[in-house]
């Protein structure tokens, strides 16, 4: 147990001994917006590792953009399987975005978070995030602002399609305490 990490070091009577376990009344999940890069052509020298040598060598480059498209697919299945769970448990889900994404997903599809009406049970939590620049020139990330809204899926599954978006099985909490114990904790987040 001490190789793993489960006690503090130098500490040899257990009665001494302070564990920290993860609180697992209310679980929060955080999916944290991922990044996925577009342009991977070699030959003109739009890939990431030719554009970087590119520019530490100060010679022209075009620098690969974000796949957004790619990255916010990518979040939402995460997002909406992950919500289940965490309603399964009685916890909720924190999705922290970056405000262009978010703005690139209203642009492409049907969803207009201004006309999201909050509610008693809402289950999806948006916390956006922006680049603001600073007098001296640099770029700082602040939070902007957060969005809570229904999902609008039933957990337990309607026989549609959207059913895609939900986990096949909920395991317990047992299951999910076991997973979070197999590492030592690296941080712990007060909110």
């Amino acid at each position: 147990m001490k190789k793993r990490g489960y006690y503090p070091k130098g500490i040899k009577d257990v009665a001494d001994l302070i564990i920290r376990l993860p609180e697992m009344e209310k679980p929060y999940i955080f999916e944290i917006m991922t990044a996925s890069t577009s342009g991977s052509d070699t030959e003109n020298e739009t890939d990431i590792r030719s554009a970087f040598r590119n520019a530490i060598l100060y010679k022209d480059h075009e620098s690969p953009g974000i796949n957004k498209r790619q990255v916010w697919g990518r979040m939402v299945t995460q997002l909406f399987a992950k919500t289940a769970l965490a309603h399964s448990w009685g916890g909720q889900t924190l999705w922290i975005i970056q405000d262009e994404l978010l703005r690139n997903i209203e642009l492409t599809t049907l969803l207009k978070t201004n006309k999201i009406e909050k509610r008693d049970g809402s289950d999806i939590n948006l916390i956006v995030m922006h680049y603001r620049n600073q007098e001296n020139g640099s770029r700082v990330i602040k939070l902007k602002g957060t969005l809570t809204g229904d999902s609008g899926l039933e957990f337990t599954g309607d026989d549609t399609f959207t059913d895609i978006l939900l986990p096949k099985i909920i395991p317990s909490k047992i299951e999910l305490a076991r997973a979070m114990l197999r590492r030592s904790i690296d941080a712990i987040v007060n909110l």
